[in-house]
């Protein structure tokens, strides 16, 4: 769904997801490249569902996913997203500290999605560290 003229919503009806509304990802394109806030879950309708609007909307070239928390609802499909368009992934130093310390507690019920959620979230490396005040140019 386009917001504005640059912001695109990438709306998915997650199966998993027990919330209110299900994550949303946001592109901002601008001549042709894309960055991505947030990546949502690394589940395939969710991931071949944002590749499809992607690719529905001119198939911009996806530059970076900035991951604004480390709640794997935000951050779940960050790697697979990388893999797919060859982005950098972005994190506050702070939210992937949170991260990682977050990676080893049980999960809460053990199932076969979060375990999967899981191996996906302990694949993601930041390739660029984000500070308060960074600017982030699109296009």
């Amino acid at each position: 769904m386009q917001a504005t003229e640059s912001v695109h919503v990438l709306r998915v009806n997650v199966k998993p997801y027990t919330g209110a509304h299900s994550p949303n990802v946001f592109a901002v394109v601008d001549s042709g490249r894309a960055v991505l806030l947030d990546a949502g879950f690394p589940d395939n309708d969710s991931i071949d569902s944002r590749l499809d609007y992607l690719k529905a909307i001119g198939g911009p070239r996806v530059e970076m996913i900035i991951v604004t928390h480390h709640h794997f609802d935000h951050v779940g499909g960050a790697n697979r997203l990388r893999e797919a368009t060859g982005a950098r992934i972005a994190m506050h130093p702070e939210e992937e500290r949170l991260l990682r310390q977050t990676l080893p507690r049980p999960p809460r019920d053990g199932g076969p999605q979060e375990r999967y959620i899981r191996q996906e979230v302990a694949k993601i490396t930041v390739d660029r560290p984000l500070a308060d005040g960074d600017v982030i140019r699109v296009g």
